[in-house]
């Protein structure tokens, strides 16, 4: 029943996506509000993700479809 409370308020997270890769996860949002960004701030978020952020993190507690919502 508490799974399905959580899907309701669309905050269950599956199992399967928590084990993505953190650059994965990285790639998508950067597809997701690059379109929207100055082209400055656009290479700023990338020269963060390619010198600081990209490391293999698995993926977990981050909002449930959080890169839909941002398309």
């Amino acid at each position: 029943m508490e799974q399905e409370a959580l899907i309701r308020r669309n905050l269950w997270l599956d199992p399967r996506e928590a084990e993505m890769l953190f650059g994965v996860f990285a790639e998508e949002f950067m597809d997701a509000v690059g379109p929207r960004l100055e082209p400055t701030t656009l290479a700023k978020y990338r020269s963060f993700l390619d010198n600081h952020l990209l490391p293999q993190w698995p993926l977990a507690g981050i909002f449930n479809s959080y890169v839909e919502i941002e398309k």
